[in-house]
């Protein structure tokens, strides 16, 4: 249901909300956004139209994606290492990986210390087998924080390809395995496949529910 919100903060929340849904219920977030979006204004303003362009580029509508984010960079003072980010993730979804190296360069540029950013940045790099330059990411990152499971990886993939000292990738590896996300999303979905109707359809969805006033007599 659409709430009858009476501010732009509760509109702000409700879109950013909607963003957090499964890919298929997307385009329920697009009446939420648009409404937001009508009501706010200064950076909340260019916050939403970011987030729409991050919508957008979900969805695969990668060359609308980035005129959105375009639109928002306009709303603001300078550049904004958010921005970059997240061209560089639209671009990345696409593996558009030049482009998506380019932003996320960038977004290190003016947030050196977004470690998620250094490893978004090594990643790219590596899929441009550009080995080299993506070690120095990884351990950029890694000097922000040393257990980044991501950037733990990006160095490993790194040291392989540079064919470094076999007791240095060793460490590394073991570094990785240390520090690596114990993935359970496999056996999360099994469980809410058999426990819950209407699971196979919907990974993490979003709760909707529908309001109905009551009138006292």
């Amino acid at each position: 249901s659409t709430p009858d919100f009476s501010d732009s903060a509760r509109w702000f929340d409700y879109a950013v909300a909607a963003r957090h849904d499964v890919p298929e219920n997307l385009i329920h977030a697009a009446p939420i956004l648009d409404r937001a979006i009508d009501e706010a204004s200064g950076r909340d303003l260019a916050a939403l139209t970011a987030l729409r362009g991050e919508i957008l580029g979900t969805l695969g509508r990668t060359d609308e994606a980035l005129d959105e984010l375009q639109v928002a960079g306009t709303m603001v003072d300078g550049e904004e290492a958010a921005l970059w980010f997240r061209r560089g993730a639209v671009l990345a979804q696409v593996w558009r990986w030049t482009d998506a190296e380019t932003a996320f360069s960038e977004a290190t540029r003016l947030a050196p210390n977004s470690q998620q950013a250094w490893a978004e940045l090594a990643r790219a790099r590596s899929a441009l087998f550009e080995d080299r330059a993506a070690l120095d990411a990884a351990r950029s990152g890694l000097l922000l924080q040393p257990r980044h499971a991501s950037l733990l990886l990006s160095q490993l993939t790194a040291l392989r390809s540079l064919g470094a000292d076999a007791a240095l990738i060793e460490r590394s590896l073991a570094a990785y395995e240390a520090f690596r996300e114990n993935d359970r999303s496999s056996d999360v979905r099994l469980n809410c496949f058999r426990e819950v109707e209407g699971c196979s359809n919907a990974r993490l969805p979003v709760p909707r529910f529908v309001l109905h006033s009551v009138q006292e007599n």
